[in-house]
């Protein structure tokens, strides 16, 4: 209310309405103060509004796929090689006609044939052929006392020799296996090149297979220069021969007969109808032109 004096109003009133206002306006910021201080003080992370500890869940990690294990293959025992002293060995009877010759496995070793012998052969023999201490027996052997025919493609046999193994009691070894190839060398005569006509590749060396019983013609190397065959065998060892096996004869191809048409083509059709048509005009012409000279 107004003062009656001054007419202003009244101190009272003044200070109601101006509580009013600042209730009013503390009414209408308070929401907004709460709601900040809501954001800004909650509760964190891993708590509860009461300030309990809450565990946080881990992430779970992603399993990894476990490698198959391999199998390790179980290592063979390598047979250790049998080595016995030449001291020791027991050596083959009925050596007059033969050579022989200690084979050690860990060493290489050559053998070669008697000095009386009938064929000259060295063989070489490298580390490992055989398993255990033996003995390389070469021996000659008659052309005529072969174990079966020869190939179609040998036209003569030269020399033969057997190559054998036997053991350290000098007991024969049948069909010993070879651990490596050996290398037989056997030296040829101009003789033997003169049987084969000068051809130095037509002189062949060859190995009799007993299981198959048949002669099988080895890959064979003719040294031009030192008159010498050799070939390799990794097999086994057996009867083995020395002949000759000219390389096969090319047959020449018969010439086909020529045969020559005398006269010439028929003349065709058209041609003889053009040539009637020209001797009709030749005649008209010619008769036209008698005519004209019997009136003139």
């Amino acid at each position: 209310m107004k003062n009656s004096v001054t007419g202003t109003p009244s101190r009272f009133w003044v200070s109601l309405s101006a509580t009013g206002l600042l209730l009013a306006l503390t009414l209408a910021i308070t929401p907004i103060l709460m709601g900040s201080t809501q954001a800004t003080w909650g509760p964190g992370a891993g708590q509860t509004e009461l300030g309990q500890t809450v565990p946080v869940p881990t992430s779970t990690p992603t399993a990894t796929n476990t490698p198959t294990p391999t199998n390790t293959p179980t290592p063979t025992n390598t047979p250790v090689p049998t080595v016995i002293a030449e001291a020791n060995i027991t050596a083959v009877a009925d050596t007059a006609t033969s050579s022989v010759t200690v084979i050690q496995p860990n060493a290489p070793s050559t053998a070669a044939s008697d000095a009386s012998a009938s064929v000259s052969v060295t063989v070489a023999v490298p580390s490992n052929t055989v398993r255990e201490t033996s003995q390389l027996v070469i021996q000659d052997v008659s052309v005529d006392a072969l174990p079966a025919a020869v190939p179609a493609a040998v036209t003569s046999v030269i020399s033969a020799f057997s190559i054998d193994m036997h053991n350290s009691a000098g007991e024969r070894i049948t069909r010993p296996t070879l651990g490596e190839c050996i290398t037989i060398k056997s030296p040829y005569t101009a003789a033997d090149l003169e049987a084969a006509n000068g051809h130095h590749a037509s002189l062949k060396m060859m190995r009799y297979d007993d299981q198959a019983e048949r002669w099988v013609i080895l890959n064979t190397t003719a040294n031009f220069i030192t008159s010498t065959l050799t070939a390799q065998v990794c097999s086994s060892l057996s009867v083995f021969a020395i002949g000759i096996a000219p390389p096969p004869v090319e047959a020449t191809p018969t010439p086909e007969a020529v045969v020559v048409e005398v006269g010439g083509t028929a003349p065709s059709s058209l041609l003889l109808a053009l040539v009637m048509a020209g001797s009709v005009v030749l005649i008209g012409s010619g008769g036209y032109y008698m005519r004209q000279g019997r009136k003139s």
